[in-house]
C-alpha cells in the first residue's frame, strides 16, 4: 500500500561547499517500531537509511523518519533523502526440499518538512536492482525516496529426489510518504533518464528457483506482493 502527499512548493537550492551525511538514525531492528527524528536543520548533504536485513530476518514492523533537515545531495549520490527497508532473503529448505519464503519489507513512513535538493551527480550511479518502473536504470536521480521491499525466496534444494519448489518472495510493506507545507523538494541538472522529486514504492520480492533438474511438477516461487 502506498500513500503520498505533498503541500510544499519546489525550491532550487544552492549547494553548500562541504557537508556530511546525517548518521544519527537508529539501525533498523527486526520486528521493532522505530523513529528517527532529526535534530538541527543544516550542515548535512544527505540522510540515507537503506538496510537489507539478514537471511530469514524480519524488517522493523514500522520505521519512521521525520526529517526537517535542509540538505543538498552530494554530487556522487543519486538520492538525497532516503528510507528503504528490505526484508531478509529466504535461506534453506524444508524437509521436502522446498525453499523457505523471503521475509516482508516492513512498514515505512517518510515525512519531510525540510528543504531537500538534488543536483546531477558527477557520473551516473550504478543500477540498484531493487528499483522498479521509473527507477530501474542508472540514469535517474531522486530528491526523496521511500521503499519497502520483500526479500527473495530461497531456491529449492536440488539434492532431494523428486525436486522442490522455490520459496515465495516476501511482500512489500505499507509505505507512507509526506511532504509538509514547510517542506520542499527540488531536483536540477542534466541526467540521462530524468529526475524524480519524491518517489515511493512497495515491491514484492522475487521467488526462488525451482529444482530445474527434477521431472515432477515443481515450480518456481511466487513473487511477493
Amino acid at each position: 500500500a502506498l500513500m503520498l502527499s505533498s503541500t510544499g512548493l519546489a525550491l532550487i537550492l544552492a549547494a553548500p561547499g562541504f557537508a556530511s551525511p546525517y548518521t544519527a538514525c537508529p539501525t533498523p531492528s527486526a520486528g521493532a517500531t522505530q523513529t528517527c527524528a532529526t535534530s538541527g536543520t543544516n550542515g548535512y548533504d544527505s540522510l540515507i537509511v537503506d538496510v537489507t536485513m539478514g537471511d530469514n530476518t524480519s524488517a522493523p514492523q514500522l520505521y519512521t523518519v521525520n526529517s526537517g533537515l535542509n540538505i543538498y545531495g552530494a554530487s556522487d549520490t543519486y538520492i538525497t533523502l532516503m528510507l528503504s527497508l528490505t526484508g531478509g532473503a529466504g535461506s534453506g529448505n524444508d524437509g521436502s526440499g522446498n525453499g523457505y519464503a523471503g521475509v516482508g519489507g516492513g512498514g515505512v513512513t517518510l515525512n519531510n518538512s525540510g528543504q531537500v535538493g538534488k543536483g546531477a551527480p558527477a557520473s551516473l550511479p550504478d543500477i540498484d536492482v531493487r528499483r522498479h518502473g521509473v527507477g530501474d536504470n542508472s540514469g535517474v536521480i531522486y530528491g526523496a525516496f521511500a521503499r519497502s521491499q520483500g526479500g527473495r525466496g530461497a531456491d529449492a534444494d536440488d539434492t532431494v529426489i523428486g525436486g522442490g519448489d522455490g520459496g515465495r518472495g516476501g511482500d512489500g510493506g505499507e509505505v507512507i510518504a509526506t511532504n509538509s507545507a514547510s517542506g520542499s523538494i527540488s531536483v536540477s541538472g542534466t541526467v540521462a533518464n530524468g529526475m524524480v522529486g519524491f518517489h515511493a514504492t512497495s515491491v514484492g520480492g522475487e521467488g526462488g528457483w525451482q529444482d530445474k533438474d527434477a521431472t515432477y511438477a515443481q515450480k518456481g516461487g511466487d513473487g511477493g506482493i
